[in-house]
């Protein structure tokens, strides 16, 4: 092996030890919170049950009254009216509650959906753990052949060996510098798919963890019963299903009519001949509900007296 060859592959060697002695350690554990408190995932899971909680109280709140304001210019009249609906017909009841099941179905879908991309997560951590593994390996044995060719070389040198048993030793290092760099990039993009998956800014440079197998599986009765008590897409269906029956009894009700409560208040104004003399134009204070009209014109007097004192007919106001 040539020196050149040599020197750039303690080069190589050298700096994937020191990375490894730079790099952070991360185990499965922590991986897994990363991932469950500031992955986008889960907050776009976590937004998704807010929203569906928010329209579900909506739905509940009461109606919005209605005011009315008129005003009648011909009678110096004005009417404000409010109207209010009454909900008796336990519509609300059955709406909260199918809105409760809504809430539940979004949150089981929101676990299911998490669930998935932590098995992604957890996947992606043992790639990256086993294409560690494997580069570890291989720089392992590219100490031992390095070994193996400065022996040879010294032994071709006393006359005690051949030079095709280190040219063969030789090329096998070649081989595994070739793989080493195979290696490598399989652990970088390891890495970059496990990154996906966290918060921005966070780098997993070492993964920390063993690649063991159960020794024996649990029976399949306690894993169907385990399946039905846990698995959230069943859990979701269940609760779509207790959701659509609340909704068609909520529809039901709108059979029922619910009344209407009004309140009403009526202002009058008495004429604007009379509030010359007493108020200046200004409005009297309303009455409620009563009718105020002018006084009627004296009888004893004589129609051209009157038609001379009273140029104009005399306006009533309501």
């Amino acid at each position: 092996m040539t020196v050149p060859r040599c020197a750039s592959a303690w080069l190589l060697l050298f700096s994937f030890s020191a990375a490894e002695m730079l790099a952070q350690e991360w185990t499965e554990a922590q991986v897994i919170e990363k991932f469950l408190d500031q992955s986008p995932y889960t907050r776009e899971a976590r937004a998704r049950v807010g929203s569906v909680r928010a329209d579900a109280a909506g739905r509940v709140l009461l109606p919005n009254p209605t005011a009315i304001a008129t005003r009648e210019g011909a009678g110096y009249a004005a009417f404000f009216q409010l109207e209010q609906q009454l909900p008796i017909s336990g519509r609300r009841g059955f709406l909260k509650q199918a809105g409760a099941a809504a809430v539940g179905v979004t949150e089981a879908q929101a676990a299911m959906t998490l669930w998935t991309l932590r098995s992604d997560v957890r996947l992606g951590f043992y790639r990256l753990l086993a294409a560690q593994l494997r580069e570890n390996a291989l720089a392992d044995g590219m100490h031992d052949i390095d070994e193996v060719i400065r022996v040879l070389r010294a032994r071709e040198k006393e006359g005690e060996g051949s030079r095709y048993d280190r040219l063969r030793a030789e090329r096998e290092m070649a081989e595994y510098r070739s793989q080493l760099a195979l290696a490598h990039s399989d652990t970088v993009q390891a890495r970059a798919a496990l990154s996906a998956f966290l918060p921005p800014g966070t780098a997993v440079d070492r993964a920390v963890g063993v690649l063991d197998t159960l020794a024996a599986l649990p029976a399949i009765d306690l894993l169907v019963q385990r399946a039905l008590s846990h698995r959230s897409e069943y859990i979701a269906e269940q609760r779509q299903i207790d959701r659509f029956r609340l909704e068609q009894r909520a529809a039901e009700r709108l059979r029922i009519p619910e009344p209407m409560a009004i309140a009403g208040l009526r202002l009058l104004w008495a004429s604007q001949s009379r509030c010359q003399s007493s108020t200046r134009g200004r409005p009297r204070s309303p009455v409620g509900g009563r009718n105020r009209k002018a006084p009627p014109p004296d009888a004893t007097r004589s129609n051209g007296a009157f038609a001379r004192k009273s140029p104009g007919p005399r306006r009533l106001f309501a």
